[in-house]
């Protein structure tokens, strides 16, 4: 996953979903290795005073935040997130059992997610996606750190899935023709073969294709072609 991380990271993506039944200690890692003062490739020092304050859970740079958190907690803790990070490269937000917030709680997070600032970055684990609005999961990249989540594709989706990870993109049009009829049902097969990117740790072409996928999903709520979408979406990558 840190190497996972690490590409998306690069890409310039700031907000991240991270789905699993315990996901507080995946969190804590991820931070960790974030806000490490000698992180390399093989994960954390665990000995730099950044990794102890992680460890301790008060490195000034990480705010953290439960499902459960009230709305004025929650300006609160936006309006710290806004500042500067005190000390590392980046300045870190993370929420354990997300699934537990309220719409009001997520509605108003809605926004940072829209207009990130520079160096912040957003974690939220959740114990289940499907209990985040549709507007949160759209605007964030899910990252595998547990059992996978997807039941499957269908035979259909799954080739096409395979023909883009592939980079066949003259049979992609040809299999996917019915689908782009159909703003909806491309909607549908955009988000259920980026939830198995996800879970299956972005192979091939769908690396190169995670940081636009939000765009994409957002572009079909504007009621766009989808066959326009589609194809900008490919273009990208």
């Amino acid at each position: 996953m840190n190497e996972l991380f690490s590409k998306l990271l690069h890409s310039g993506l700031q907000s991240f979903l991270l789905e699993a039944w315990n996901h507080e200690l995946p969190i804590e890692k991820l931070v960790e290795e974030l806000l490490c003062e000698t992180s390399s490739s093989a994960g954390s020092c665990e000995k730099c005073l950044s990794c102890k304050w992680v460890e301790a859970k008060a490195h000034p740079d990480w705010l953290k935040a439960s499902g459960s958190i009230k709305m004025d907690e929650l300006r609160e803790l936006l309006y710290d997130f806004r500042l500067k990070p005190a000390r590392s490269p980046y300045r870190i937000i993370s929420f354990i059992d997300f699934q537990d917030a309220s719409p009001a709680v997520q509605n108003a997070l809605l926004k940072t997610l829209e207009e990130p600032f520079e160096k912040r970055l957003i974690l939220l684990g959740t114990k289940q996606a499907r209990a985040t609005l549709p507007t949160i999961l759209s605007r964030c990249v899910r990252i595998p750190v547990g059992v996978k989540q997807s039941t499957g594709l269908s035979t259909k989706l799954l080739e096409i899935f395979t023909l883009i990870e592939t980079r066949q993109d003259i049979e992609i049009f040809k299999k996917s023709e019915d689908l782009l009829k159909n703003r909806e049902n491309a909607r549908d097969a955009l988000m259920q073969m980026s939830l198995w990117a996800s879970d299956h740790a972005w192979p091939g072409r769908w690396l190169e294709l995670a940081p636009h996928l939000e765009e994409a999903i957002e572009a079909l709520d504007r009621n766009l072609n989808p066959k326009i979408v589609f194809d900008k979406l490919l273009a990208e990558a």
